[in-house]
């Protein structure tokens, strides 16, 4: 819910309402709590389900996917920012007149592609020559990569729901 509430507030915002501002921030602040949270209590939840000397070695094995996911999750909302950005700049330069583009970037539209690669072009410097009333899709850049982060949390609740305690003849209160 919180990373559909980013989305939320971010598309509702008008200038008018403080309270877009007070939804992103609360659910900004619940998503990065929770990653602390999770490492805090995973070896108190291991040693209540899985009996206490299982704490190390069920730990270490999520944290063989904890590491990897810390590298490719970033990867994965930078690729997807990205993707949205290029996508934002092909709008815009849809809605440009032809004279306008080549007179601020020096080349045609049929050279789109090599302008975004040498970062000529841009939202905001698109926006300086789109028609007035454009509306800057720069705000919405992260929708997708919130999608993303949403559909992974709805999974990983999903996969948590399997997780069930060890039979009671096989658990054990004490220590390895």
């Amino acid at each position: 819910p919180a990373y559909m509430a980013v989305i939320w507030s971010v598309h509702q915002n008008d200038g008018t309402s403080v309270l877009p501002l007070v939804v992103f921030s609360g659910s900004v602040f619940t998503i990065l709590s929770s990653f602390g949270g999770s490492a805090a209590t995973r070896p108190a939840i291991v040693g209540d389900l899985f009996g206490l000397k299982n704490v190390a070695p069920l730990s270490a094995r999520q944290l063989s996917v904890v590491l990897p996911g810390a590298f490719a999750g970033p990867k994965a909302v930078t690729s997807f920012r990205e993707s949205s950005v290029n996508d934002a700049i092909y709008r815009l330069s849809e809605n440009i007149n032809n004279d306008a583009f080549e007179s601020a970037f020096g080349l045609g539209k049929e050279h789109l592609n090599t302008l975004i690669e040498q970062k000529t072009v841009t939202v905001p410097r698109l926006m300086e020559i789109a028609p007035p009333g454009t509306i800057d899709p720069s705000p919405f850049v992260y929708d997708t990569s919130m999608y993303l982060m949403c559909g992974l949390t709805g999974l990983a609740l999903l996969t948590n729901q399997l997780i069930k305690p060890v039979s009671k003849e096989l658990y054990s209160n004490t220590k390895a």
